[in-house]
């Protein structure tokens, strides 16, 4: 019974969010009563809707002594196109921990590609003009 209830649920959550999206003259309920109908099944059924959130509380302690917990800095991966000042003063990186690819940006592959493209077709109108 218990899973039919939720399906039922899901299905009538659904049915309020399509009514919601529906243009007000085609439908009879207005934004604010179909607002709480899909809140108050949420929350009667335990779903998540875009009015209602659930939050996991853990019963255990995983730091019981915080105050002699070691901080360590986070290393951020640096992302393509945002400038460096953004991650503000990193240290660099030992060399075991680096983190980077060994393979080049694909960007940087077809620059490369089309350089080489662009001087074998001047050495080859060179050649040909002599």
């Amino acid at each position: 019974g218990e899973a039919i209830a939720l399906i039922w649920a899901r299905s009538a959550i659904k049915e309020k969010m399509r009514l919601l999206n529906t243009p007000e003259y085609m439908r009879s309920a207005r934004d604010n009563n179909l607002k709480q109908q899909v809140t108050q099944l949420g929350l009667n059924f335990s779903l998540v809707t875009q009015w209602t959130a659930f939050v996991a509380v853990s019963e255990k302690n995983y730091n019981p002594n915080p105050a002699y917990t070691p901080s360590r800095d986070i290393p951020l991966p640096m992302v393509k196109g945002v400038n460096k000042q953004a991650y503000g003063n990193q240290r660099r990186a030992a060399p075991g921990n680096f983190t980077g690819a060994v393979v080049p940006e694909p960007a940087m592959l077809f620059g490369l590609f089309l350089v080489m493209m662009i001087l074998g077709w001047f050495l080859m109108r060179r050649s040909q003009r002599n």
